[in-house]
């Protein structure tokens, strides 16, 4: 192991993300253990430890001994907001997370953090503004990336519902382009555009979803739908009974 904490933190990072987490633990230890006073060797064991999603003592207690050693350090606030939102205090997890990138703006970590407990809290539209950062500084983290679309995706429901539609067709757009297989937001943009009279790309969206997934029952219906409402009963008709076929125990098919 190298003997600079920092290049162990990295090293921890990177085994991290290929997936050998107890490697990365005892690398993050034995950081600690060259440097004590260091808050990044603790910081990134809290980053481990929360991705877990448990709260435990020994979590609890590194958060703790962090305060004690770092005081308002962003590594400390990060790690504060983090057991915050595990532990479902919402509003203190928002308040260190904010801290913390008002003294370290590129934190993407703490960025995306902050971004999920945004959505947990309903704040949508904060949601992605947050995530949208977090993705400018990580562009290719895949967990942020999954976390923008589902912000995104929440986001365009409230503004459907508030008669909004186009800022909602934009959002359900860059959903599915940020995520080609995901259906919900698929289904929701065809939906989208044939109630806004876009029927024709309401249709290629949905004949999409089939393409992915021929034995999609709910893309067969939508389609359907969208025929009959352009005059096609004879195709709608056709869809419905391809659907039938291959759900004959789903009665919902004929629904």
């Amino acid at each position: 192991l190298p003997r600079d904490v920092d290049a162990r933190v990295r090293y921890g990072r990177f085994l991290q993300a290929s997936g050998d987490r107890d490697e990365a633990e005892r690398v993050f230890q034995a950081a600690i253990g060259l440097a004590p006073d260091a808050m990044a060797p603790r910081r990134a064991l809290v980053d481990l430890w929360c991705a877990r999603n448990e709260v435990t003592a020994a979590l609890a207690s590194l958060v703790s001994r962090m305060r004690v050693l770092g005081g308002d350090d962003p590594d400390v606030l990060a790690a504060e907001g983090k057991l915050a939102a595990l532990q479902g205090d919402l509003r203190l997890a928002t308040e260190r997370l904010t801290a913390c990138l008002a003294a370290r703006p590129d934190d993407a970590d703490a960025c995306y953090a902050l971004g999920v407990v945004h959505g947990r809290a309903g704040a949508a539209e904060a949601a992605v503004s947050t995530l949208e950062t977090a993705q400018r500084l990580a562009p290719h983290d895949p967990s942020i990336r999954e976390a923008l679309a589902r912000a995104r995706f929440a986001r365009a429901r409230d503004l459907a519902r508030y008669g909004r539609v186009r800022e909602a067709r934009t959002l359900l757009e860059m959903t599915v382009e940020a995520d080609p297989a995901a259906v919900a937001p698929r289904a929701a943009l065809a939906d989208l555009l044939r109630l806004s009279g876009d029927v024709a790309l309401g249709e290629a969206q949905v004949r999409e979803m089939i393409r992915r997934d021929p034995d999609d029952a709910l893309a067969r219906r939508m389609l359907a739908a969208m025929l009959a409402q352009r005059g096609a009963m004879e195709e709608a008709t056709h869809e419905l009974i391809a659907a039938a076929e291959r759900h004959a125990d789903d009665w919902t098919v004929w629904a």
